[in-house]
């Protein structure tokens, strides 16, 4: 069964209204108010009052330029970095989980029901015990000897 597609229409969708609510304009029109005042006042200071001059030399804007660039700079990749850390971080967890769950899954037994007194488990379920658990101890020997092996041939590289 394929998947369908989900075509969007443009011209249907949210109105204006929601998208004037959502803007973030609302959300820092004080700021914007204050500021602007602000510059507003220092301008007319400047014109109107004789003797007093808030110019700035060039190069000072020149050089703020430049170190709001490093600073933007160093924000934006010390943000990456640490996303890409986490993400990192949650495949190793994703890892260590499906790991762990592989591991627990290999160790359970196949047993469909419990065994009670008055119907104990047939001979059928006796037996996928048995080749469970033979199955589970010939796995685990079969590591050993991997292990031991390499451990083996570790040291005796390391004695040459």
């Amino acid at each position: 069964m394929e998947r369908e597609q989900i075509f969007i229409d443009p011209f249907k969708g949210p109105s204006a209204l929601l998208f004037i609510k959502a803007f973030t304009l609302w959300s820092i029109y004080p700021e914007i108010i204050f500021l602007t005042a602000w510059a507003a006042m220092l301008v007319l200071l400047d014109r109107f009052i004789p003797g007093l001059s808030l110019e700035l030399p060039p190069t000072i804007l020149t050089v703020l330029g430049t170190v709001i660039g490093f600073v933007l700079s160093y924000r934006t990749s010390s943000a990456y970095e640490r996303y890409t850390e986490g993400r990192k971080q949650w495949s190793t967890v994703v890892h260590v989980s499906r790991t762990l769950a592989c591991l627990i899954w290999s160790h359970c037994t196949y047993v469909l029901r419990i065994p009670t007194p008055t119907q104990p488990a047939t001979d059928d379920e006796v037996n996928a015990e048995r080749h469970h658990r033979e199955k589970i101890f010939h796995q685990s020997h079969r590591r050993f000897c991997c292990q031991s092996q390499a451990l083996s041939k570790r040291r005796a590289w390391h004695i040459l």
